[in-house]
């Protein structure tokens, strides 16, 4: 991490901190390809803005977890963070698959 940090500018560091992260390549040094992380999959993985279709179907969507909190019911936030798992493998799965082998 150190060494990729130290051959970044300012301004491509920048670039890095919003959810639309440009590509960033020098060869031999660094390959960054171009990626969107909209989602943290922090109540479910409806937005999956980083690959086509942008918007994955049949997911589960929980609410904000500010509700899901004041739940107090630890079994709950467990089998919801399987869930949201779950669907996150499936969903990079099926990106892989359709990209083929990195």
């Amino acid at each position: 991490v150190q060494s990729l940090i130290t051959h970044l500018s300012t301004e491509e560091k920048i670039s890095l901190l919003g959810h639309d992260s440009p590509s960033i390549h020098r060869p031999g040094k660094i390959y960054l390809p171009a990626y969107k992380w909209w989602n943290e999959g922090l109540h479910g993985m409806a937005w999956t803005d980083c690959c086509p279709p942008y918007q994955w179907e049949n997911v589960t969507v929980f609410p904000q977890v500010i509700g899901l909190g004041m739940t107090w019911n630890r079994t709950l936030w467990s089998e919801i963070g399987g869930v949201i798992g779950s669907e996150a493998i499936q969903k990079a799965r099926s990106t892989m698959d359709s990209k083929g082998p990195h």
